[in-house]
């Protein structure tokens, strides 16, 4: 029964996705749009951003979805499990926040 609820609170609600940009505040439940870089690159910067979070569960890998391509650009979506459900907000904040310092680290533009 708990990892029900830790999948309806966590999955259904965690990150439909990240619109990171630069001038506006981040929004939780944007997608993440980015442009001129190797997806396989963002899938594998994505995940380990989510697998490094004390918060995330170790038990079940975070996924990561290429939503849509467009020119120039992939959507994609970030999905992880968490034991806290009491704090998947917080969790939710924590990787927006972090998803953006390590897309700023590699120099990966925001579309």
């Amino acid at each position: 029964m708990r990892k029900h609820i830790v999948r309806r609170f966590c999955v259904n609600n965690f990150v439909s996705g990240l619109i990171l940009l630069f001038e506006r505040p981040l929004k939780i439940g944007d997608v993440i749009v980015v442009s001129g870089v190797d997806s396989q690159r963002m899938v594998e910067l994505l995940k380990s951003v989510a697998a490094g979070h004390p918060d995330v569960a170790k038990q079940s890998a975070p996924l990561v979805y290429a939503l849509n391509f467009t020119a120039g650009a992939v959507t994609f979506q970030l999905r992880v499990w968490t034991n806290r459900s009491h704090e998947w907000a917080q969790l939710r904040s924590d990787l927006a926040v972090a998803v953006n310092d390590a897309l700023a680290r590699e120099k990966i533009a925001i579309a």
